[in-house]
């Protein structure tokens, strides 16, 4: 037995404990089986260890079943994010925890201020492994703080970063990482299994951003031999210089270094700027926090700025609402909900402000709040949103807990005609999957509307994230007839959806015995484990709760 795999158990235990604390991505709505991880880790790590006992035969009869989907960005472009099944993301990201500090040692030192992304520490008990005092708040702070003692920066990242990304490459990192020959090949073999070298780096998950790093190393290196100052997170890079022709040899020098690899400068956003200009628009970002005594003296033009200021939270957080305090002081502003009315009454929204307005939303006052999320929903809304559709889908789901009733119903109707619209956008099966996640925090009790759209969506094949879904909120609904219909039908082809009709089967009491019929014979590591803890007595006591958390 080699050293790393005498470790697996521990790395498990970490990887099963960032899951429970941050999700398994930023983008899919959270697995319904990190209850179960979180309720049973011990099952769970065990279920682990027999995927890598008997990885090869286990690869072959059960292949990882990925889900892959296309999410919105700005008005006109797309990005494809990808959910792995939960057992192999627990074992991938296990993997990568154990090859964490090699590549940690290998990378520029945290303290040269270079690299801010994704620093690897030893996994604690709150479920972090990544270093919380570096990260792009430090990256925008030591930016600011070279735009001061240079005349010029390069501003530039790279174009399809992840999707470049293919096991041999991450493999090849690995090994000059220092990491084991024996843990870097079954890395590699994980990633193969997944689909990598189709369609990149799973995006969404911290086993992947650990990855990425390990990938760009050599491109640090690079910069600094030839005594280049820079900053990098992840794929945002800023190199700083006396003079525009130093910079343009230096955007040269890292050009044909990112072609050698593979990689490319996206055209479009690399710039070259005086420092004195970047730094003007950094600092307008921390000049936005208000003094007590101007709370509620806000006109229109200071709200969009405060919204359209450079954020100083992680960019590459995705979907998750986060706190900074000048959102929650827009949020506190006597005009705010008017602000937004009009700013998304217009036929397109800054990218920027949109994000940020949806942000502020969870700082609202709760009947605030519920108007704000009543306007934004509604359909004739669509347009404006569209860019930012999942985030307030996702905000949707974190806030309906909050609100009364009449709310909820309103939310509930304007919800329904939104995922029947027809616009392309709006029927990617990740927003449809969202968007049904969201509708399980608005009960509908036996709505015929409801219920027939419902099963004209689970019709449509080889959806299966948004059936999935579907067969969740029958459960949380305890939609018995729907259930049952299913679980006397034929077998899901799906194991997503096996997996999720058992647990829609477990919350209705009167189906829980019929979880094992919801199964297939022949199941996978993930789904007898699923399986077996939704027929044990101890489940009983915390689905319902755990499922109405998620």
């Amino acid at each position: 037995m080699s050293d790393w795999s005498k470790r697996l158990p521990e790395a498990i235990d970490a990887a099963i404990r960032n899951v429970a604390a941050f999700g398994d991505t930023d983008l899919f709505p959270n697995p319904i089986e990190a209850v179960l991880f979180n309720q049973a880790p011990r099952k769970t790590r065990h279920a682990v260890i027999e995927l890598h006992q008997s990885f090869s035969k286990t690869g072959r009869l059960h292949a990882p079943e990925t889900l892959r989907a296309l999410f919105p960005v700005g008005q006109f472009g797309y990005r494809l994010g990808s959910q792995i099944d939960p057992v192999w993301n627990l074992y991938l990201l296990s993997l990568v925890i154990l090859a964490g500090p090699e590549i940690e040692s290998a990378r520029t030192s945290k303290l040269e201020h270079a690299v801010f992304s994704y620093r690897f520490i030893a996994p604690d008990n709150s479920g972090r492994i990544f270093d919380p005092e570096k990260g792009w708040r430090s990256f925008s702070t030591q930016v600011m703080s070279l735009c001061s003692e240079h005349s010029f920066t390069v501003v530039c990242d790279l174009a399809d970063f992840y999707h470049r990304i293919n096991s041999k490459m991450v493999i090849s990192a690995l090994l000059k990482c220092g990491v084991a020959k024996s843990l870097a090949l079954r890395i590699g073999s994980v990633l193969s299994k997944l689909g990598t070298n189709v369609f990149g780096l799973p995006v969404g998950g911290p086993a992947s951003r650990l990855l990425a790093e390990a990938i760009l190393i050599p491109v640090d290196e690079l910069l600094k031999s030839k005594d280049v100052q820079f900053c990098r997170f992840v794929d945002d890079i800023r190199l700083f210089s006396s003079s525009e022709a130093h910079s343009r040899l230096q955007l040269a020098d890292l050009s044909m270094e990112l072609l050698q690899r593979k990689f490319s400068l996206q055209k479009t956003k690399t710039r070259i700027l005086a420092s004195k200009d970047l730094l003007a628009e950094l600092k307008m970002g921390q000049s936005m926090e208000l003094a007590p005594t101007k709370v509620g003296a806000l006109g229109s033009v200071e709200l969009r700025r405060m919204l359209l200021a450079k954020s100083l939270f992680d960019p590459y957080s995705g979907l998750r609402a986060q706190r900074e305090k000048r959102l929650e002081e827009f949020a506190a502003q006597p005009g705010a909900i008017q602000f937004l009315r009009r700013e998304f009454s217009k036929p397109i929204v800054s990218p920027a402000l949109a994000r940020n307005a949806l942000s502020a939303l969870t700082f609202m006052e709760t009947k605030e709040a519920a108007e704000s999320l009543i306007f934004l929903i509604d359909p004739r809304r669509q347009r404006a949103v569209l860019p930012v559709i999942g985030k307030l889908l996702q905000v949707l789901t974190e806030q309906s807990s909050r609100l009364d009733l009449e709310s909820k119903h309103k939310l509930r109707k304007l919800l329904m005609a939104l995922l029947q619209d027809k616009a392309s956008a709006i029927q990617l099966p990740a927003i449809q999957a969202l968007g049904i996640r969201a509708l399980q925090k608005l009960p509908a009790g036996k709505d015929p509307e409801v219920t027939q759209m419902l099963r004209e969506k689970f019709q449509t094949p080889q959806q299966t994230l948004v059936r999935k879904e579907i067969l969740m909120l029958y459960g949380i609904w305890g939609m018995e007839q729907e259930l049952h219909r299913l679980i006397q039908g034929p077998k899901l082809g799906s194991a997503w959806e096996r997996r999720a009709l058992a647990w829609g089967a477990a919350l209705t009491p009167s189906l829980k015995r019929k979880t094992n019929k919801a199964s297939s014979p022949n199941k996978d590591i993930c789904e007898k484990l699923c399986t077996n803890w939704l027929t044990s007595s101890k489940s009983s006591t915390v689905l319902r709760h755990q499922a109405d958390a998620l």
